[in-house]
This record gives structure tokens, C-alpha cells and sequence, in this order.
């Protein structure tokens, strides 16, 4: 899958001293050259153990998951997305995104973001309390190791 920029304004641009508002910053990957010949989404309740996509962990039988199936580039393929990191994505994709990438892009782009403004605008965004906890975890555990890295 191919890589593209994303959105995202310099700091020059950025309001200073005020909370940022999440449509400042999100997750923007350009469409593919060919685009999908088919794209579809639907939600399902997983019969059987997956892993999700986007952060590798197991989605349990029981549990609510997408399946998304499309073909691009001349080639078939599916995904399965589990529920935290479907919501997740829904708040802080703007535009395209590429599947697998979402954690990647959260690291690179969002996290730095919200540590020069306030993460509150797209936490509130994000739907579920356990996606908010999750990404509100990751953040924390972030910063913890960007913290270690100083030392």
C-alpha cells in the first residue's frame, strides 16, 4: 500500500496558547493512484479469534469487529478492525487512511500535536470510553518514554 503526506499545518500556523481543535491536525494519506475497483465495510461479531489491523491485539470471540474487503492495485484483500481502534480512527481521520498504519500515524503526527496543545477537543471526538482510555494510555505511556529518552 502506498505511502502519502499527510495533513497537517505547521506550527507557525497553529493557534498559540489556545486549545487546538482536532480538525487542526488528523490523519490524512492521499488515495491510491488506482483507487479500489470495490470497497466494502461492515460490522460482525467475531465467531472466531482475529487480530486486529491497526494494534495487533486479539479480537475474541463475542467481540464487535469491522470487516472491511476490497481490491486495489489489481489485488483482493480484507481487514479486520477491532471496535477501539475502528473508533479511534473515525475521530482522527480526516481523509484516506492506509490499514495497519493507525498507531504509526497516532505516534508521528497526533501525539506530538497534542502535547503542544490540549488533546480534549479529540478525545471528545472519540466515542466509546474504552477507545478514549486506550488512546489516553498510549499517550501517557508516550510521553513516559519520550521522558526516558531525555534522561
Amino acid at each position: 500500500m502506498a505511502a502519502g503526506t499527510r495533513r497537517h499545518l505547521p506550527d507557525s500556523l497553529l493557534p498559540r496558547g489556545k486549545v487546538m481543535n482536532c480538525s487542526d491536525i488528523c490523519i490524512d494519506v492521499p488515495d491510491y493512484d488506482e483507487g479500489n475497483v470495490f470497497y466494502r465495510e461492515a460490522f460482525h461479531i467475531a465467531r472466531k479469534s482475529y487480530r486486529c489491523c491497526e494494534c495487533h491485539d486479539p479480537i475474541e470471540i463475542g467481540m464487535t469487529y469491522q470487516y472491511t474487503a476490497g481490491k486495489s492495485e489489481g489485488k483482493l484483500w480484507t481487514m479486520k478492525t477491532c471496535a477501539v481502534c475502528c473508533d479511534i480512527r473515525r475521530a482522527l481521520i480526516c481523509g484516506s487512511w492506509v490499514f495497519g498504519e493507525l498507531w504509526d500515524e497516532i505516534y508521528d503526527y497526533i501525539f506530538p500535536a497534542w502535547e503542544k496543545f490540549s488533546p480534549i477537543d479529540c478525545i471528545a471526538k472519540i466515542e466509546s470510553l474504552r477507545a478514549r482510555s486506550v488512546i489516553l494510555t498510549k499517550y501517557s505511556e508516550w510521553q513516559h518514554s519520550k521522558f526516558l529518552k531525555k534522561r
